[in-house]
């Protein structure tokens, strides 16, 4: 399922009030979501379709009342999940490493636009797009396959390859032969 939105207004409580439309229309939560930076939307992602993945890290914080210093652990999560940089599972799945495909979307559809539109040209637009989405899926479900740049498959392969050989022992080789393949 794709979806997109223009928002004039964008904060964690319109996100989530979207994402559980979108929640009411899916039979299982969704294998991947991609999307921008946004922390108003990730931290809505999180509470509408929550991860068991936990990852942070712990700072002691020393608390001092003159004589009697006391230390505390406290966990702080990273400003980022990991489920969202990190691309492993990706990788196995087959999906895209990269949210590229979602900002070449953006640009078509900005171009397609004049640079401010009034309503109802917008619209048009919208109408437009969603048309030839249709068309696009009916090609897939018909059998249409579209065909990668044959770098990007072979680049794929390699780190998949590279990828089934990953184990905590050689963790060093591992990421020395991922650099190597991607500095090609």
């Amino acid at each position: 399922m794709c979806s997109s939105c223009l928002w004039t207004i964008k904060n964690e409580e319109i996100y989530l009030k979207f994402l559980k439309v979108i929640e009411s229309y899916l039979s299982k939560p969704p294998n991947s979501i991609t999307s921008d930076f946004e922390l108003a939307f990730l931290n809505a992602v999180k509470l509408v379709f929550p991860s068991k993945n936990w990852v942070g890290y712990d700072i002691i914080q020393k608390k001092s009342n003159q004589r009697n210093a006391k230390s505390e652990t406290i966990h702080k999560n990273p400003r980022f999940d990991i489920d969202l940089w990190n691309i492993y599972d990706r990788i196995n799945d087959c999906l895209p490493r990269t949210n590229n495909f979602v900002e070449a979307w953006h640009k078509a559809f900005s171009n397609m636009l004049s640079y401010h539109p009034s309503v109802y040209a917008l619209v048009d637009k919208f109408r437009e797009e969603q048309k030839k989405n249709e068309s696009e899926l009916l090609r897939l479900e018909t059998g249409v396959k579209y065909k990668r740049k044959p770098a990007y498959i072979i680049l794929d392969e390699r780190i998949r390859e590279i990828q089934n050989t990953y184990s905590l022992e050689n963790f060093e080789k591992y990421y020395e032969n991922l650099s190597l393949i991607l500095d090609y």
